[in-house]
């Protein structure tokens, strides 16, 4: 097992993870990278020398006496999580490789938007870190605020060829993460998306000062394991038995740490069913709201009041943050708050903001950051779209349509959504709390943002599910056990939205007096992007035919209803014996089109009644209601006035019932 380490790490940082998989019978190895640790060299940022090293460490491994060298790991987060893609992408000696905290194209994620990362500036001048002479170079280039040259400079041969990395048939295991400041987690996820089998992806938390909760880092080195476990060591682990999408949601309460709350959900493919498109306008009068402005001329002005006597240098040694920064740079902002939520609201995806502009600059800052705001005042944020205009025309107006960081959050039924924008996106977490998340622009500008009928600004949030739409009961069937003398009722949901739970009720006629039987909790929570399965069981049921149907109940106390199912309990006979009670044979022609017959036995005279249903339990025709003597009977029935569809007829001979199908095809 080959491990490699963080940025600005040396090998020191994998010691404890390669003796524990050496106890685990791994022989494991872990280096400096160049220019960093005691390595000799200098970095060239996580370049195309880099690379080649990466190639020669795993021909040495493979020369070592011993080992199988068909079944060589590779791991790594960050930096480390780079050369693994290297390592696939150049199908390199491996059996597998584990790639956390990275993306392909990390290089071009750092400069998206227009904006400079700011963890671009820790790479340039990590302490401890021994660099090659491109370091100066690209330094010159970002304190010059020369975009065009720097993205060129920095981009080449620092994103990762996605063309061959799909090719390659290694397997790979991916993880990606929402909050991160270094890498973009849809760029990752999209990569995944293309890749070839086997392959694996974990979208959530635990990145680059971002969120950090032990559950969820528990899960992601149980992954790991079972990885290597199945394709290096060839061992069975179970993992391909395992969905192979994995994302992780953030939600209310905060954890003691500072921390949201963290839930993982395991998908068979993505993105989740029911995702749709919400759309939030932006109004003068500083609401946000999904209707459109009604006044014209209705803008608002952002400003980046530089002082012109604080240089970037300046700005870089103060950390972006603290009071001479904030005197030289002070940030603004315009706030937009909704009404509280009806409901829960579950984003999931890439938010994109629309602005309608006018600046008599050449360049301006324009970011946005989304929050979920209490019931009591207490804001938290979630993500951000972050903007920097270049090359814009002086005294010109138009709109700007931006994608923001891929993220998935579930807001809390009772609170608001707001967006912030600002010339300063500083919400980070823990020791950077501040810290901006891309540099500041050291020039002075303003921007005006409209929000009008004629000229709206927005921000397109995926949410989903629809609070309007009703939470669907498919496959919903009965069905009775000889065995148990149950009836097993069975009922699936793609996904949930504001679930306060199903009633399963009970009818002895099908058409009315529904009795309640049970309640039955969501399997997951309120709202859910999974599919669900339902289960329930009826038992210490009397003869006869009994008709079931589900009552779905949101949280806003709205109710709807399944489809109504029948099962007929004819426990204590055996099969021959309830032909010679009371046969009920399956109509024929089946499909029919328009006319069918319908045959059926009594033992005995007699008070018969047969009858035909829909699906919703409704009456649509009445066959037989008579008298009858023992023996076999034919009722010839005509369907032209019925819709295409699936019908249900009832045989009931005494206090005995028999139900069956028929499926009308026109």
């Amino acid at each position: 097992m080959l491990f490699v380490h963080g940025f600005g790490e040396s090998k020191d940082a994998d010691t404890l993870d390669a003796l524990f998989q050496a106890q685990n019978g791994y022989l494991s190895l872990c280096y400096s990278v160049r220019g960093q640790g005691n390595s000799s060299g200098g970095t060239t940022i996580m370049g195309s020398t880099e690379r080649r090293d990466l190639a020669y460490v795993l021909s040495y491994m493979r020369s070592i006496p011993g080992i199988d060298s068909g079944r060589i790991g590779i791991q790594g987060g960050s930096q480390g999580g780079l050369h693994v893609l290297w390592a696939v992408a150049d199908s390199l000696p491996c059996a597998a490789g584990v790639a956390d905290v990275i993306a392909p194209h990390w290089a071009s994620d750092m400069l998206a938007n227009g904006s400079v990362r700011t963890t671009l500036t820790f790479l340039l001048q990590t302490e401890g870190v021994r660099y090659a002479p491109v370091r100066d170079s690209l330094w010159a280039l970002l304190r010059s605020d020369d975009f065009r040259a720097l993205r060129e400079m920095f981009v080449t041969s620092r994103d990762v060829d996605t063309a061959r990395l799909h090719r390659s048939g290694i397997p790979l295991a991916t993880s990606v993460k929402w909050q991160d400041h270094y890498f973009a987690a849809e760029d990752g996820l999209e990569s995944y998306l293309r890749q070839h089998e086997p392959k694996r992806i974990y979208l959530g938390t635990g990145g680059h000062y971002s969120d950090n909760v032990l559950s969820e880092l528990e899960y992601q080195w149980d992954i790991i394991g079972a990885w290597m476990e199945q394709f290096v060591r060839g061992r069975e682990s179970g993992i391909l038995s395992r969905p192979p999408v994995t994302f992780a949601y953030s939600s209310l309460p905060m954890l003691d740490s500072n921390n949201f709350s963290w839930t993982h959900l395991e998908l068979a493919v993505w993105p989740p069913p029911g995702i749709r498109t919400v759309r939030l306008f932006l109004n003068a009068d500083s609401s946000l709201t999904p209707e459109m402005p009604a006044l014209e001329n209705s803008l608002k002005v952002l400003r980046n009041n530089w002082s012109g006597r604080y240089p970037l240098d300046s700005g870089y040694v103060d950390g972006f943050e603290g009071t001479r920064f904030n005197r030289n740079l002070p940030r603004e902002s315009l706030a937009f708050t909704g009404a509280p939520l009806s409901s829960d609201a579950f984003w999931i995806g890439t938010p994109l903001m629309h602005l309608y502009c006018s600046s008599f600059y050449d360049k301006f800052p324009l970011h946005a950051q989304i929050f979920e705001v209490e019931e009591g005042g207490a804001e938290h944020f979630i993500n951000r779209i972050t903007f920097t205009a270049r090359d814009w025309t002086p005294g010109a107006a138009g709109s700007v349509e931006i994608p923001g960081a891929m993220h998935a959050h579930l807001f809390r039924k009772g609170n608001r959504i707001r967006v912030e924008l600002t010339n300063i996106d500083d919400q980070s977490k823990f020791q950077w709390e501040h810290v901006p998340f891309t540099v500041p622009m050291f020039a002075v500008s303003s921007v005006a943002v409209f929000m009008d009928a004629s000229r709206p600004s927005y921000i397109d949030l995926p949410l989903l599910g629809d609070p309007g739409i009703p939470n669907a009961i498919l496959a919903f069937s009965a069905d009775y056990d000889r065995a148990s003398h149950t009836v097993l009722l069975s009922w699936q949901t793609p996904a949930e939205w504001n679930n306060a739970g199903f009633v399963v009720e009970r009818s002895s006629d099908g058409t009315s007096g529904f009795v309640q039987l049970d309640n039955v909790a969501p399997k997951t929570g309120p709202t859910s992007p999974l599919p669900s399965h339902y289960v329930y069981q009826d038992s210490a049921l009397p003869l006869g035919c009994w008709w079931y149907r589900i009552r779905q109940r949101d949280l806003t106390g709205t109710e709807h209803l399944s489809r109504i199912v029948a099962a007929d309990v004819i426990a204590g006979v055996d099969a021959d014996a309830v032909l010679r009670v009371m046969m009920l044979a399956q109509n024929y022609p089946n499909p029919l089109n328009p006319t069918t017959e319908i045959a059926y036995e009594i033992p005995e005279a007699a008070d018969v009644r047969l009858r035909v249903y829909d699906l919703l339990g409704r009456e649509v025709a009445a066959l037989v209601n008579e008298p009858q003597a023992a023996g076999r009977h034919t009722v010839r029935f005509d369907a032209s006035r019925l819709a295409s569809g699936t019908y249900l007829y009832r045989l009931q001979v005494g206090t005995r019932a028999v139900t069956r199908r028929m499926m009308v095809l026109k």
